[in-house]
């Protein structure tokens, strides 16, 4: 990498190839994207991107302000942000599980949910996004061990500062926004009732132990 506290422009492509890489992943984040799009349009599954970009440019900033700090100032705010999350994702995947086997109903195409307009459940997508990448060992590892390794986080200057936040969304979102148009490719495919009776209620029950292991933590960390 680059000299302490100055990231040249190979630096800053490294690190966006490091991080799209590990953002295209199958993991729970790319579950609850493809989930929401395919159940509820593109504007959920956006919501959902939005709340994924958001905690991880939070882990970003906790990495550059001293995680273990951070972490015991905010250590209330944090835990009732994942026991939130958590029920939350819980509720998505047992609905998931519990309407497998339904008659499809999908909005047309001009419908709000297709058209982008507001939804009143779109800030609770956004929400468990963001409560799902704080429980993320993926995520948190990375900012925690692996960043660190690749950038010299205490010796960074203003301009590096903003050019590890462009390279965080820009590789994070742009990946997650691939999964919305997957997403919505297969909610408009003729085969997505066969395809829904079988995974959804894998990736309901995907979700929920997502939920349980998010719920555990915070016991752990609180007892």
């Amino acid at each position: 990498m680059g000299p302490p506290g100055r990231m040249s422009l190979f630096d800053a492509l490294a690190l966006f190839v490091i991080m799209a890489t590990l953002a295209a992943l199958p993991s729970a984040s790319v579950l609850l994207v493809v989930s929401q799009t395919v159940r509820h349009g593109t504007r959920h599954g956006y919501w959902a991107v939005a709340g994924i970009v958001t905690g991880d440019l939070l882990l970003l900033a906790i990495a550059i302000l001293g995680m273990s700090e951070v972490s015991i100032r905010f250590e209330a705010a944090f835990s009732l942000l994942r026991t939130i999350g958590a029920f939350y994702l819980l509720w998505i995947g047992w609905q998931l599980v519990r309407g497998a086997r339904e008659p499809l109903r999908l909005p047309p195409a001009s419908s709000p949910d297709h058209r982008g307009l507001i939804h009143p459940s779109g800030p609770a997508a956004f929400l468990g996004a963001l409560a799902l990448t704080f429980g993320d060992i993926k995520a948190l590892m990375f900012y925690a061990s692996l960043l660190p390794t690749l950038v010299n986080l205490r010796t960074l200057s203003g301009n590096d500062v903003l050019t590890l936040l462009s390279v965080t969304i820009l590789a994070v979102g742009a990946t997650k926004c691939v999964y919305v148009h997957l997403g919505q490719t297969v909610s408009h495919s003729g085969h997505l009732s066969r395809l829904r009776r079988y995974i959804s209620p894998v990736a309901g029950v995907a979700l929920m132990a997502t939920s349980g292991y998010l719920l555990i933590t915070v016991l752990t960390d609180n007892f």
